[in-house]
């Protein structure tokens, strides 16, 4: 957008200022946003303690068909 560094900078802390957070999309080592892994956590958490459980792919195969 042809900014130089530093307005650059200032532009990046003017935000930080002004929204009181970081205005970039963090995400973890699993490449995930930290919502999208909380719930992907939240959805593993549920299917163990809800799911049914398969002694294999042919078994779990067999239950969707």
């Amino acid at each position: 957008i042809g900014l130089d560094i530093s307005s650059g900078v200032k532009l990046f802390l003017r935000n930080v200022a002004i929204t009181h957070s970081v205005p970039l999309e963090l995400r973890t080592a699993n490449g995930f946003t930290l919502a999208e892994e909380q719930e992907l956590l939240r959805d593993v958490d549920d299917a163990r303690l809800h799911g049914r459980r398969f002694s294999g792919g042919k078994d779990l195969l067999a239950s969707i068909a």
